[in-house]
């Protein structure tokens, strides 16, 4: 059986991905053969964290015997392709993509490597969003702290997907740029089931997850995350929920000239990784727009803000209210 493992990147709309294979998984299964084990996933998760989380391994002797089992049933349904999913495999260095090879081959005998890349200063605003919005209640206003934080490796596309080839060789991975305009029906499901082979239908597909927040709501969650209700999930919800009224704008909190020099420090290494990985028909470098970023960060006053966190309040106090 082959085995495709989708590795990220992260912020490449990877939830998007798990989602539908997860929710739509026994008709993949049965109509197309193809397989997304339930082996390794958690509670209310569509990933394989527990197969590519750091310090995974504990949990690989139990979820043997539950894929073994799995297994099975599945080449009796008709699997001929398994599928596992994680932004997480981002983050293996050489050893335990060697101790995740030798595992999984117990069980098949090819294997597939996917990953996608974004350009490195879409990711970091990207990812400087998520902090903010997420349990780690980030108030820095600076997405370059994101970098600083994680390292040049994570940003470096040529270097993880070196990493994975120096195990399964540079032939099985497949690189895609996780660009609208460039991903087949300008939409990331679609393209990922196109590169692995899978028919799936339109209807298994139309799902969003994790979009981004406008500047003005980013700002209230920054300035949220410096109080006593940081962890007010119901606050951060409507907050979130009320997000992209009249006026809001799509802006990253870093400048047009701090965007193109990040980007400008990855571009030796770009250049060799779409030369390496990256099919020229489908790309032979990033879009080089750079319109999304502003010259200045607008200014939001924090009168606005905070109106912005009272009316999140009031929104929460009419849920409290009709739920009673």
């Amino acid at each position: 059986m082959r085995c495709v493992i989708h590795i990220g990147g992260m912020k490449t709309g990877t939830t998007s991905i798990q989602r539908c294979f997860h929710k739509r998984r026994d008709d993949i299964l049965s109509r197309f053969g193809f397989w997304y084990p339930k082996a390794f996933e958690r509670p209310n998760e569509f990933l394989h964290r527990d197969l590519s989380s750091p310090g995974s391994t504990k949990n690989w002797p139990e979820g043997r015997v539950a894929l073994r089992l799995e297994r099975r049933g599945a080449i009796e349904a008709g699997a001929k392709t398994a599928v596992f999913s994680s932004e997480f495999f981002q983050l293996y260095d050489a050893e335990r993509v060697a101790r995740l090879r030798k595992f999984l081959e117990e069980f098949f005998r090819s294997f597939h490597i996917v990953y996608y890349a974004r350009r490195q200063d879409l990711l970091l605003a990207s990812l400087h969003s998520t902090e903010v919005r997420s349990s780690g209640r980030k108030t820095d206003t600076d997405p370059l702290s994101s970098y600083r934080r994680r390292g040049r490796a994570f940003f470096d596309h040529l270097h993880i997907c070196d990493t994975w080839a120096g195990e399964f060789g540079a032939k099985s991975v497949t690189a895609r740029i996780f660009e609208k305009q460039r991903l087949a029906g300008h939409d990331v499901v679609t393209d990922f089931a196109s590169v692995i082979g899978l028919p799936l239908p339109e209807k298994y597909w139309k799902n969003q997850a994790n979009s981004s927040l406008s500047l003005e709501a980013l700002s209230a969650l920054i300035h949220l995350n410096g109080t006593d209700e940081k962890d007010n999930a119901a606050l951060r919800h409507a907050i979130i929920a009320g997000d992209w009224t009249v006026g809001d704008r799509d802006i990253p909190m870093i400048v047009r000239r701090k965007a193109k020099k990040f980007v400008r420090g990855f571009e030796e290494s770009n250049t060799a990784f779409f030369s390496r990985y990256v099919d020229p028909g489908h790309a032979t470098a990033f879009a080089p727009d750079f319109s999304r970023f502003a010259q200045s960060i607008p200014e939001i006053p924090v009168e606005a803000t905070e109106a912005r966190i009272q009316k999140a309040r009031a929104v929460v106090a009419l849920e409290q209210n009709d739920s009673n």
